[in-house]
């Protein structure tokens, strides 16, 4: 677009925190239940509620499940407030009062973990993304992951995550109960997504970047 030349162009990932790891036991059991939730039995997304998270899509895909998968995998959401929500903020009270939302508001990033960790089903229908941190750190909790099939989303997640497109109402909702209930690709891609993750480690990114400022030094 601005006709710089590639070779001047260096791209550094970002790396997961090393506290977005599985969680098992008594101690996760008893931090979800604060939030009145229980194990791998809810969908989770982590954003801020803002148009190009499409946010408003994943609200009416999962308002559109069957009634007893929607009643048995409510949708967690968490994040800031985001801005031009006013008709999402709307659509977010309906679903609590419907009871197959859990709207939890900004969750301090020290309880993030927790969350991650307990989710059956991770989804990210975002559209626009400067580099996508939160599945990320999903696929470091050993979550599954759903995600839309653009901006960088699918270079982060490669073949670890099922991908979507959140303007498909129809198949948008499809895709949620499918993965919702595919134990077998849950499994899979819980597994494949610790190894993804395992690639993107902070000190891998500041050494990536030092390379870069000496290259830049020694010219």
């Amino acid at each position: 677009m601005f006709s710089v030349p590639p070779d001047a162009i260096t791209a550094v990932a970002l790396g997961v925190d090393p506290s977005f790891k599985p969680l098992f036991g008594e101690g996760l059991a008893h931090a979800l239940q604060g939030w009145g939730l229980r194990h791998k039995s809810y969908g989770l997304c982590v954003s801020t509620l803002e148009p190009r998270k499409k946010i408003s899509e994943l609200l009416s895909a999962w308002r559109a499940l069957p009634g007893l998968l929607r009643d048995s995998y409510p949708l967690v959401l968490c994040g800031g407030a985001g801005w031009r929500n006013e008709c999402l903020l709307e659509q977010v009270n309906e679903g609590v009062a419907e009871g197959w939302l859990r709207y939890l508001g900004f969750v301090d990033e020290k309880l993030l973990p927790q969350l991650y960790a307990g989710a059956a089903l991770f989804v990210y229908p975002s559209i626009y993304e400067g580099f996508g941190l939160p599945p990320l750190e999903a696929m470091a909790s050993a979550a599954p992951v759903m995600v839309a099939q653009s901006s960088c989303l699918p270079e982060v997640c490669g073949d670890v995550a099922r991908y979507v497109n959140p303007d498909d109402a129809a198949g948008f909702t499809s895709a949620i109960e499918q993965n919702l209930t595919d134990r077998e690709w849950q499994s899979d891609s819980a597994r494949r997504g610790l190894v993804r993750a395992g690639r993107f480690g902070w000190n891998r990114c500041i050494e990536k970047t030092v390379e870069i400022y000496r290259k830049i030094a020694s010219r």
